[in-house]
């Protein structure tokens, strides 16, 4: 898996991957950070010290963009160029003016953005004795009952903890379309647990080669109907699915729960960086 989503790295600008402490370094431009969470549910234990190594190294003040991912995302950093600059047309705003875009699970922050982190990191870095973000707003304790995932603070850190507050675009959760159905932003990130095709291996990589052939995008109405379809003619999808469950357009921009190195070595090669 590391060599396939090395190649994705390369065409940033720059990357830094952290892990916990005491994982085994795959990438040279790793950094370790204290082992505090320990299910999905908490990863703002471990993102906040990682924000907190790029502010005070100044690594982020580099960049016009930071993008937050995963190692199970295929990433193709062009089509998030792209993504980004069709977010700022609809908005009918510049870079100039704070921003964070979700890309599902995977979140963009432009660097006036970034700025703003750094002016309230004294209280953006608070935490509970658990680990998670102490943020106080309106008498809502966020992180003190020791469930602190990013989908879920990311939005009131921009909106709630900043001030002034940072406008938010995109939708929250990969595989969700933005709230106008992808006519103004078209569905930025897929998930695996979306395929028609089931879970295994081979499913992953059927679903890529069709993600090749599909058009450039897919609107909502068109999941949609594929959902509607794939209900009566897959074995694979339940009627009190969770998920809408379709192939994205082959501009999709991120692909999240890619999990075999086949299935990310194939999407290199036909999708593209």
């Amino acid at each position: 898996m590391v060599p396939e989503v090395k190649k994705q790295f390369s065409k940033c600008d720059d990357h830094i991957v952290f892990a916990q402490k005491g994982q085994t370094p795959l990438f040279k431009e790793m950094v370790s950070i204290p082992q505090t969470c320990s299910h999905k549910h908490c990863n703002m234990k471990n993102i906040m010290p990682a924000w907190q190594y790029l502010i005070e190294n100044g690594i982020v003040q580099k960049y016009d963009y930071i993008l937050q991912t995963e190692l199970d995302h295929f990433v193709r950093p062009s089509k998030v160029i792209e993504a980004i600059d069709a977010h700022l047309n609809h908005l009918n705003m510049t870079d100039k003016s704070p921003l964070m875009i979700q890309f599902g699970n995977a979140n963009i922050f432009n660097k006036k953005m970034v700025d703003q982190m750094q002016q309230h990191w004294s209280a953006l870095s608070k935490t509970f004795w658990n680990g998670c973000p102490d943020w106080r707003v309106n008498n809502v304790q966020y992180g003190q009952d020791g469930f602190c995932k990013q989908d879920m603070l990311y939005g009131p850190m921009a909106t709630l903890v900043i001030k002034p507050s940072v406008q938010v675009a995109g939708a929250s959760g990969c595989g969700k379309f933005s709230k106008d159905g992808g006519t103004a932003f078209p569905l930025a990130c897929w998930n695996m647990e979306q395929n028609p095709f089931g879970h295994s291996e081979d499913a992953q990589l059927k679903a890529i080669r069709q993600i090749a052939k599909n058009a450039d995008v897919i609107s909502y109405s068109e999941a949609e109907i594929s959902h509607a379809n794939n209900l009566h003619t897959s074995q694979f999808v339940r009627s009190d699915s969770a998920w809408t469950i379709f192939t994205p357009g082959k501009s999709i921009p991120i692909i999240h729960h890619v999990t075999f190195p086949s299935v990310m070595r194939l999407a290199n090669e036909l999708l593209g960086y």
